[in-house]
């Protein structure tokens, strides 16, 4: 089992941790733990949905405490690290698993416990027995981590299978942090791939982070998988993962772990809708939305008034176009029929591939914004279209 350090807005364990470790706890000390089960408890950081704000699931994260009660003065990896070192890992995690399938039952109905546990641990007899312990495993999502090659894959693979077969979903943790995860990915077929945290922090200002969480989503969805990043902490870092598509993200801006699987509070479902609401409204042709006036049809002098402006029929429907023509001469106009007609909601990928698709007479036309009764309500140029979407590259 390995170790990882984590940062303040990770999911450190039911598992192990990776990197460097602070001198932690004894035999002696993990030892007692075993002993004292009742010393390991599990909490809870909610896993949100972003459609709705609200929690879709947990993670279970444990919490060791002193023999008089009081919080351990060691952290989740000092004790994992230690418990590895002293070759008592496989039974460490094994009491966290038993800790967090007792937990199921707590939840919210609809909603999930993800559960990590490592590759080393996970093909032990502890473990094993763990999961035998729980013949149900519905609601439950059992996460494999590790950052190095995994020595027996086919084993590992035969653990999942035995979870899937008892109802429960697999998921592969750190994507993106090296070759061996990708490995691990191809290899067990997740249903719920998350994201490793160094590429989500900051990915707001990093387009290769962003590339690159895009990558995992493409190549997840073609496994039917779920994508969760992890660590989110900022509005900024949130409003980068939705306006990719993440359907779940976990971290503490979506809050903080406890020990009650509780979901975000009310001001904060309000504020990630707000947040999503944002990403929609600047992902649709509406947020590039220009203010030509509609001005009615004239038999006797078509496009009389000052451009530009959109003829429309009596019931405001467009008709045509009417711009100004100072490459003919100083005062000419260019009147154009409407050759593209899109509501305010529709993306601007989407509509700047339908404008494209033009004829060359009528390509680099503004596009012409409806609503749901058929009448003009403004114009989008297709210059703002391709700067939009190159800015967003």
């Amino acid at each position: 089992m390995s170790t990882k350090v984590t940062g303040p807005g990770t999911t450190d364990v039911v598992g192990a941790v990776t990197g460097p470790v602070p001198a932690g706890p004894s035999r002696a000390d993990v030892e007692q733990v075993l002993r004292q089960p009742e010393r390991l408890v599990t909490w809870f950081q909610p896993i949100v949905d972003t459609a709705t704000g609200g929690a879709a699931g947990w993670e279970a994260l444990s919490r060791f405490h002193d023999p008089d009660g009081s919080r351990s003065r060691w952290g989740p990896q000092e004790w994992f690290a230690s418990a590895q070192g002293s070759e008592l890992g496989s039974e460490l995690e094994a009491l966290a698993l038993r800790h967090a399938l007792a937990a199921v039952e707590r939840l919210p109905p609809n909603t999930f416990l993800t559960m990590n546990v490592s590759p080393a641990a996970i093909t032990s007899e502890p473990v094993r027995a763990a999961l035998a312990g729980r013949p149900d495993l519905s609601r439950v999502i059992i996460e494999v981590t590790e950052t190095e090659a995994v020595d027996d894959v086919a084993a590992v693979s035969s653990v999942c299978a035995g979870v899937r077969a008892a109802g429960g979903l697999v998921a592969v943790d750190d994507a993106g942090s090296g070759y061996a995860g990708l490995a691990l990915i191809a290899h067990l077929r997740p249903q719920l791939v998350k994201v490793d945290r160094e590429l989500v922090e900051g990915c707001h200002a990093d387009p290769v982070k962003l590339s690159l969480v895009e990558v995992l989503g493409v190549w997840a969805a073609g496994m039917d998988a779920w994508l969760l990043a992890e660590g989110v902490e900022t509005a900024d870092e949130y409003a980068a993962v939705v306006a990719l598509g993440v359907p779940l993200v976990q971290g503490w801006y979506t809050p903080r772990p406890g020990p009650e699987p509780v979901g975000p509070g009310d001001h904060v479902v309000t504020e990630l809708r707000s947040q999503r609401h944002r990403v929609q409204l600047r992902d649709a042709v509406a947020s590039l939305m220009r203010d030509w006036p509609a001005v009615p049809e004239t038999p006797d002098a078509p496009g009389a008034a000052e451009p530009p402006h959109v003829v429309v029929d009596p019931d405001g429907r467009p008709l045509s176009l009417v711009q100004a023509d100072p490459a003919t001469a100083p005062d000419a106009r260019r009147v154009s029929p409407v050759s593209l007609r899109v509501r305010p909601s529709e993306t601007v990928t989407e509509v700047l591939h339908r404008a494209m698709g033009r004829g060359s007479a009528t390509r680099y036309d503004p596009v012409v914004v409806i609503d749901p009764r058929g009448r003009a309500v403004g114009v989008v140029p297709v210059d703002a279209l391709v700067t939009r979407v190159l800015s967003d590259r």
